[in-house]
């Protein structure tokens, strides 16, 4: 098997939706669900391959989205200071009540230290290691949008059209990892689905909501590889299953029940062993409800119990150093080609250890020449800074233009399908392609449209063929670290003018359904 590890960092607010909030609120998760990871893919499959159905009797088709066995999507989670995946936060480790970073914290699983007189749980995050091997918590950083439903043909709230509704998801420049775990021969297909880098995950994302870069790397499948990044003991006291992701089980009627003496049942049948709960040592179970968007049916899936993440369960009885190999890669339960059912065996036998704040950096460093990774950071510092100032002057020319004459709503939408392609593939070429083809009707209608005193036509070959013409001061946005200057570069031109055209497409739509 290989591993092909992705980063991906969010350009805009990505809305993961969990269950939690009210029924006029959207939260999202604070992850990237190992679903959404495989529908992104699927997308990409069938617009690369110009399909608009997956044929379930390819072998690869098989390989890289249905079957288990071969192909798994992980759960992207925060990525600790020392750039590695973090993990969720066992159920076990406590705190005395009002202790606050940094802390002692005890692992109760392993044994329940009496001299805690107020033990609470550390938390429901992601924990990590920094540079001096302490431990860090962290929690991605969410954005609070609030939004009002409006009436589609006068475009404003009205007597029965206007609730107001919150969006709580995760903010622009936060940084996640996950991992594929993939056959070889699924390697190179997945790596053509990874270029471009730019896509689009969750909900609401003709809102401004989604967009993510993903970068990745194959690791080497000569070299053990251990999604809990550690190596199980070889000695202890009972096995100590800790789960990281939830984790879905059927009963013998096939019902989906969160019952953790199902999953103890799981692992014995699998390996024909028995087990039983440890009679000296305590689990901690959590339960959670998994649900989810279906894009094909446009439907949301049905809601099922689960155990949570962060779930630990100590059993008595041995697994072999292969069975506890083949446990952790293949997993247990339902739905494992999304990432649940994940789970680390005898990873972690601390009783007692330190939690501390992530070190902060030196308020008066030395003067430093950069090269290499410094500059490379520096550098996506530098293009974080410069899309923050980019849409501001796209959100300033968006109010300013209009699309004036008589254009159909479907000219408009197929114009902004075109040019959210043309981002995807980073190709604005197609937006010249789609003009050129067009069929008499249409093309009459982007000749008549008028925007900036020219013709829809014109002006969106002007705008493609010398893009960023419009940007006000563009020597003004340049960003400069550590005496390295960063400007504007063409790809962000491109971009940011593909979609300035998809604004004014969509403003000109809400326009007509207002007549």
């Amino acid at each position: 098997m290989s591993i092909i590890q992705l980063k991906i960092e969010t350009i805009q607010p990505v809305l993961a939706t969990s269950f939690e909030g009210d029924p006029n609120s959207d939260v999202s998760y604070p992850y990237l669900p190992g679903s959404m990871l495989r529908g992104a893919f699927i997308g990409r499959y069938l617009r690369q391959s110009h399909q608009q159905e997956l044929d379930l009797t390819d072998a690869l088709v098989q390989s890289l989205f249905f079957d288990d066995q071969q192909s798994v999507y992980l759960n992207a989670y925060p990525v600790s200071q020392s750039d590695k995946r973090t993990l969720p936060i066992p159920r076990s480790w406590v705190k005395e009540k009002g202790q606050d970073i940094p802390l002692t914290a005890y692992d109760f699983s392993i044994e329940v230290n009496e001299d805690v007189e107020s033990p609470k749980p550390v938390g429901n995050s992601f924990w990590g290691y920094d540079s001096k091997n302490k431990i860090n918590l962290y929690q991605p950083q969410k954005r609070i949008n609030i939004h009002n439903a409006r009436d589609r043909a006068q475009g404003r709230g009205t007597a029965t059209e206007g609730e107001i509704f919150r969006y709580e998801a995760i903010d622009a420049g936060e940084t996640f990892k996950s991992a594929i775990i993939c056959p070889i021969h699924c390697v190179a297909a997945i790596e053509k689905l990874l270029k471009p880098q730019g896509f689009w995950l969750g909900g609401s994302q003709s809102a401004g909501y989604g967009h993510v870069r993903i970068t990745y790397e194959v690791i080497d499948t000569d070299t053990p590889w251990r999604e809990a990044g550690h190596q199980p003991e070889a000695e202890h006291k009972g096995l100590q299953i800790t789960l990281l992701s939830d984790m879905i089980l059927q009963d013998d009627e096939g019902q989906i029940t969160a019952n953790p003496d199902l999953l103890r049942r799981a692992i014995a049948e699998k390996f024909g062993i028995n087990l039983t709960f440890h009679p000296e040592r305590r689990s901690y179970i959590g339960h959670t409800t998994i649900g989810g968007f279906n894009r094909k049916w446009g439907l949301p899936l049905p809601q099922m119990p689960a155990l949570a993440m962060g779930s630990v369960l100590v059993l008595k009885g041995e697994l072999t150093g292969e069975q506890i190999q083949q446990l952790e890669a293949e997993g247990i339960g339902d739905r494992r080609i999304d990432g649940f059912g994940r789970v680390a065996v005898n990873f972690w036998q601390e009783e007692t250890f330190n939690i501390v704040k992530p070190y902060a950096p030196d308020p008066n460093p030395p003067e430093l020449t950069l090269t290499g990774a410094d500059l490379d950071l520096t550098r996506t510092v530098a293009q974080r800074i410069l899309y923050q100032r980019l849409e501001l002057q796209l959100q300033k020319k968006a109010s300013e233009l209009s699309i004036r004459g008589k254009i159909s709503n479907s000219q408009l939408s197929r114009l902004r399908l075109t040019a959210r392609e043309a981002i995807s593939t980073d190709n604005s070429t197609t937006l010249i392609l789609m003009l050129c083809n067009l069929p008499k009707n249409a093309r009459d209608q982007f000749d008549g449209a008028r925007v900036d005193g020219k013709s829809l036509t014109v002006w969106i070959t002007e705008n493609v063929n010398s893009p960023g013409q419009w940007i006000l001061n563009e020597d003004d946005l340049t960003v400069t670290i550590a005496n390295h200057s960063y400007p504007i570069d063409d790809a962000m031109k491109r971009e940011y003018t593909l979609r300035l055209i998809m604004a004014l497409a969509k403003k000109a739509t809400k326009m007509e359904a207002s007549v």
